[in-house]
């Protein structure tokens, strides 16, 4: 099972497709909205509300990181 772990302790579940589009985030560091397909933009508006991604305007362009007090892992 897959879950999210905040430095408060929270810990929160994620889908496989949630746990995908961390780690494509997390391998380039920043994303563009643009560069994401319409299912991972819906995915990503999800995880910024559960406070595992932030969403930041810079100009013209919307970009997701993921929070620096939220730590992804995996649990078997």
């Amino acid at each position: 099972m897959r879950f999210v772990e905040f430095n408060s302790g929270l810990k929160t579940y994620i889908s496989g497709e949630e746990y995908d589009l961390l780690e494509q985030i997390a391998e380039k560091g920043i994303v563009s909205k643009k560069d994401l397909k319409e299912r991972e933009q819906e995915l990503a508006k999800g995880l910024t509300i559960r406070s595992i991604l932030i969403r930041q305007k810079v100009k013209d362009d919307i970009q997701f990181k993921i929070s620096n007090s939220a730590n992804y892992t995996t649990a078997y």
